[in-house]
């Protein structure tokens, strides 16, 4: 919700992809719908929650970021658990973009 990726973009980041410092992250080009690198900034959010990921980790911070290769189910029995309807996880991207446009990007 705070980056607005795609599942798949998120499934396959890699630690090697955040740029620590720039507040950035690169979606491969390989990993992304379009064929086309693009990167991505990180909010505050954003960066707390990957710092805070990175702590658990710890030492193993090599490779995927998320080592899932599928969220389908989780997610499924997230949404039936909190009783949400006819919300899909590719609707976090909408939201990202809705907030994009009330903040005023173009």
């Amino acid at each position: 919700m705070n980056a607005g990726m795609r599942r798949g973009e998120l499934l396959s980041m890699t630690w090697a992809d955040i740029n620590w410092e720039a507040k950035m992250l690169t979606i491969q080009a390989g990993n992304a719908k379009s064929g086309r690198q693009r990167h991505v900034p990180l909010n505050v959010e954003a960066m707390e929650v990957l710092q805070r990921w990175a702590g658990q980790v710890g030492e193993r911070r090599t490779g995927k970021v998320f080592e899932v290769n599928d969220i389908k189910k989780g997610w499924g029995k997230l949404i039936t658990d909190v009783r949400i309807e006819q919300f899909r996880f590719h609707d976090l991207r909408h939201h990202f973009a809705s907030r994009l446009v009330r903040a005023g990007w173009t």
